[in-house]
């Protein structure tokens, strides 16, 4: 999530268990709500994500997406955070292997190209179009493997993929 460390002293879960809860809908467990805008707005968001990106293919590194969008990236020390983000800059997780902080740097992309567009939503919104941006990627050669595989699967499980 973008700022766990509350949450975590409220719920006990870590942030992967919040992520899957949120992607099964499973708001209330961890104090969120459901998304401010629905679902609908996702697919054509993540169309316009390459054009954002200098025409970089979506299964592209999400740090080279990141820096082709003009974006500054840092990768800090978040306990209890999956990152943070403005409309310039990225601060996603120095630790954890490669796929975490490939997770932490697309989604933290992601609410960033949000706030570029005005779009001040929730951490549902972000992580339901996290998860459409992972289904959209899925089958391709690089990009599927870029992430870990349990937000692959919670992605498969969430609303957005029916």
């Amino acid at each position: 999530m973008h700022d766990h460390q509350a949450a975590e002293a409220i719920t006990c879960m870590t942030a992967r268990e919040e992520v899957e809860a949120i992607l099964r809908a499973d708001w209330e467990v961890i104090g969120l709500v459901g998304p401010m805008l629905g679902i609908q707005w996702i697919p054509g968001f993540i169309r316009r994500i390459s054009s954002e990106c200098g025409g970089l293919a979506l299964d592209s590194s999400p740090f080279a997406l990141a820096e082709a969008a003009g974006f500054k990236v840092h990768s800090i020390y978040l306990p209890g955070r999956c990152g943070a983000s403005t409309a310039t800059t990225l601060f996603v997780q120095s630790q954890g292997d490669i796929y975490e902080r490939n997770l932490s740097c697309l989604h933290e992309l992601l609410h960033g190209l949000g706030l570029r567009r005005g779009l001040h939503l929730n951490e549902t919104d972000w992580w339901l179009a996290t998860a459409a941006y992972l289904l959209h990627i899925m089958d391709s050669p690089g990009g599927a493997s870029l992430y870990p595989n349990w937000t692959l699967t919670a992605a498969l499980r969430s609303p957005i993929s029916g």
